[in-house]
């Protein structure tokens, strides 16, 4: 019995050291001392899953995939390794895999809302959009305060189902979150693809909370946005007044990185009969890589003959 408990002692060591090297960003040290517990205890499955984390935090994923397989081979309901295993598997291109870890998982865990919403992301990413927004619904049934459940499933929705419940779902996750940028650009898209003018106003007025929460980094997006949105005010609805703010927001996206805002803006100046302009727009487009950046090469080049002609 007292050999038991001092080899039960000398792997809980090696953990402790090793928990604690991983949490002050020290991974080799702690796949070290991880490796030590494991050469005493070959067995025990908590080991594997400990020294597979390590790994992938050190950014070696071959080796923490096989630390969680070696966990899972041990005991195959070890949840919080098929969870890692999944998450891992998904980054990694390896979609079918991951979706078999999380639906082993919600078969013995009917509760486990996180396995669920993966698992409907993962579905989403294969463009099974049936199965994704049963996940997704099931997530907001088990936590109707998550408000990435309602995000992901407004977002697969948007092609089965009518745009009312897109919006809806958006609207809850702003309720539950008010200050997030990214869902208030979102919602601005979701409102543009009415085509209708009160929804490119709700657009608009979306970017603009958009630009005030959303991080910095992305504001060329935004500002590529709503110049589109303003860009339709003017040439589907007729309010000329709205070209210079469209002008102005594509050139802010433009100065922001934005490669596709001079094929929008081109198109807006093209509507608007400033033809040098377009073409400018178009040939820098074209001079930066962008109709093969985004494949339309032909329509751009076709654009453009027909611009000079």
């Amino acid at each position: 019995m007292r050999l038991v408990n001092e080899l039960e002692k000398k792997v809980n060591w090696h953990v402790l050291q090793g928990l604690a090297k991983a949490k002050a960003g020290d991974f080799a040290a702690a796949v070290d001392e991880f490796s030590r517990a494991i050469e005493l205890a070959p067995d025990f499955a908590p080991l594997y899953y400990n020294r597979g984390r390590a790994y992938e935090d050190w950014g070696k994923p071959a080796a923490a995939l096989g630390d969680y397989d070696r966990a899972i081979e041990r005991n195959p309901e070890y949840d919080q390794a098929l969870n890692n295993r999944a998450g891992l598997r998904m980054r990694q291109g390896d979609t079918a895999g991951a979706i078999a870890d999380w639906s082993a998982i919600v078969q013995r865990k009917p509760d486990f809302f996180e396995a669920f919403y993966n698992r409907g992301v993962a579905y989403a990413a294969q463009g099974r959009a049936g199965e994704a927004l049963a996940d997704l619904t099931r997530v907001i049934q088990l936590n109707p305060k998550m408000a990435a459940a309602y995000v992901q499933r407004a977002k697969v929705g948007q092609a089965v189902r009518p745009v009312k419940d897109t919006l809806a779902d958006f609207d809850r996750a702003l309720q539950l979150n008010a200050k997030d940028g990214l869902v208030f650009h979102a919602r601005g898209l979701a409102f543009c693809s009415q085509r209708t003018r009160e929804g490119v106003r709700r657009c608009i007025e979306d970017m603009g909370w958009a630009l005030r929460y959303a991080p910095p980094d992305f504001h060329y997006q935004i500002y590529q946005d709503r110049g589109v949105a303003y860009s339709l005010l003017v040439t589907e609805f007729g309010e000329q007044d709205a070209f210079e703010q469209a002008e102005a927001d594509l050139g802010e996206s433009i100065r922001k990185g934005s490669l596709f805002a001079y094929f929008v803006r081109a198109k807006l100046y093209e509507a608007v009969g400033q033809a040098d302009k377009a073409t400018a727009d178009l040939k820098a487009f074209l001079a930066k890589g962008g109709g093969q950046a985004y494949g339309n090469l032909p329509q751009v080049q076709a654009a453009l003959r027909q611009l000079e002609q």
